[in-house]
């Protein structure tokens, strides 16, 4: 054995982690199989057992895995022996080990002893090779062996009329928390908004568009206080943009009503100084729920965010309600080394966000911004080709808004809202009004909480959206 496989030996690879992730598949559940390929596991054997399983897709005893290796050729005569032990140990693993939080956090590690061996293996060759290959060939093989692997989650499928209970189950909890007085989702405090859809729905992954300045993340910023503050909920906001400093003064200028720019100056009065202190420390004591705010350097993941969020959640023995993301033109696929301005890559951030609300638990909503195309900058209606990769965001939000301020809205101080796609709902005709106060970073509605039909608004509170003229092609963004 060479020393390049003597350190692969010893470091990259981990027997435990690939009998846990064989048991999770043979006993517990065959969902993820999908997601795992046998090319990861060093180990032939295990790599065999999970052939197997691919074909199979169910759990199995050690009897049946047994005749379905030898049934596929994969034991030789004189391997009967090293088979039985793996199996052995592969059925003794406690079933308390094997849950799905484990399972995808030993597929992490086993993809990146994987990604290791491979690049050692792949480096070694090149070494060998040297003086045979051109500067364009060592560089389109570094690539090569560089490329990290995509991870493919299991199907979730079964019979219809088997998965009815659960869904009448579902429906009868919303209408037992709908009869003291709570929406099903997180609400806003946008009137109109959470009058059409309920509120940011538990696994729902929404997005706010426009122009750069416009206040999409004040927008966040104040989603984030009312849920906090006015209806109790768990919040997380990430931001990959700016400190975890700067963040919360801004939510300081918000609860404490003062001015964001005496913030930034460092001016504000005594009186002003008493005044912030006293309203957080207020809301510090009312408050047994949680408002975290975290901070990531530029091209952090999905997996980043799940990570931070399973860690919260932990430390407060509660789940999150709502992560507010700022946001998702900044971030970088989970497995991939390419530009994250590739629409390609866009795609993949934009399904890993999607697929990280709807597993991180059952309670929690994703709302996040999105830039628009230089064209629709000063646009008076958006459409979703309006929005930079629109294609990818499109495809996986089911819930699309966008800001618009008009030269006639800038004097009157308000900023439309506009709903551009809703998810199993008729879109409005009208956009919803909402009152901008960025000096104290607030955007609001000033509207009665007894309308419950949005089309018996007043004029005043909406406005009509302008039909949009041209048209968008996907392909180009």
């Amino acid at each position: 054995m060479s020393s390049v496989e003597t350190f692969v030996e010893r470091n990259y690879r981990s027997e435990d982690i690939e009998l846990e992730l064989a048991a999770f598949i043979c006993k517990q559940s065959s969902e993820f199989i999908s997601g795992l390929e046998p090319e990861w596991f060093s180990s032939i054997i295990i790599a065999n057992i999970i052939k197997v399983e691919r074909e199979i897709r169910t759990p199995i005893t050690k009897d049946v895995l047994d005749v379905k290796l030898r049934a596929a050729k994969y034991i030789k005569k004189d391997e009967q022996e090293l088979y039985d032990d793996t199996i052995d140990k592969i059925y003794s693993i406690r079933p308390s080990v094997l849950t799905e939080r484990a399972f995808k956090a030993n597929r992490e590690t086993l993809i990146e002893l994987f990604e290791g061996r491979t690049m050692l293996q792949g480096m070694k060759s090149v070494i060998k090779n040297i003086k045979r290959m051109t500067v364009t060939e060592i560089k389109q093989q570094l690539q090569t062996i560089s490329t990290g692997v995509r991870v493919k989650d299991g199907i979730n499928g079964g019979n219809y009329v088997d998965n009815f209970e659960d869904r009448y189950e579902s429906i009868v909890k919303k209408q037992e928390f709908a009869k003291d007085g709570n929406s099903a989702g997180v609400l806003t405090g946008i009137h109109a908004f959470d009058s059409m859809t309920g509120g940011l729905m538990p696994g729902e992954f929404g997005v706010i568009g426009g122009r750069s300045g416009i206040g999409k993340t004040a927008m966040l910023e104040c989603l984030g206080t009312s849920a906090w503050r006015d209806f109790g909920k768990n919040v997380l906001f990430v931001s990959g943009e700016m400190p975890r400093f700067d963040v919360e003064l801004r939510f300081d200028s918000n609860i404490a009503g003062v001015s964001s720019s005496k913030f930034r100056m460092g001016d504000l009065t005594q009186k002003e100084m008493d005044a912030w202190r006293r309203k957080v420390e207020e809301e510090g004591e009312v408050h047994q729920n949680f408002l975290e705010v975290v901070s990531f350097p530029r091209n952090f993941t999905a997996a980043d965010i799940e990570g931070c969020a399973l860690n919260i959640q932990d430390k407060y023995g509660a789940p999150i309600n709502l992560i507010l993301l700022d946001y998702l033109n900044i971030m970088n696929p989970i497995h991939s080394h390419g530009s994250s301005k590739e629409w390609s890559a866009q795609s993949d951030v934009c399904w890993e966000v999607k697929v990280l609300t709807s597993t991180l638990n059952d309670t929690c909503a994703l709302w996040t911004a999105n830039q628009l195309i230089d064209e629709a900058i000063d646009a008076e209606a958006l459409s979703l080709g309006d929005f930079k990769y629109a294609r990818a965001i499109t495809e996986t939000a089911p819930v699309v808004v966008g800001l618009v301020q008009t030269e006639s809205d800038r004097d009157d101080d308000v900023i439309q809202l506009q709903v551009l796609k809703m998810r199993n709902a008729e879109l409005p005709t009208r956009a919803i009004v909402l009152h901008p106060d960025m000096d104290h970073m607030r955007i609001f509605q000033e509207q009665s909480h007894e309308i419950k039909d949005f089309a018996l608004w007043d004029e005043d509170d909406t406005r009509a959206m302008p039909k949009k003229k041209r048209k968008h092609d996907f392909a180009k963004d």
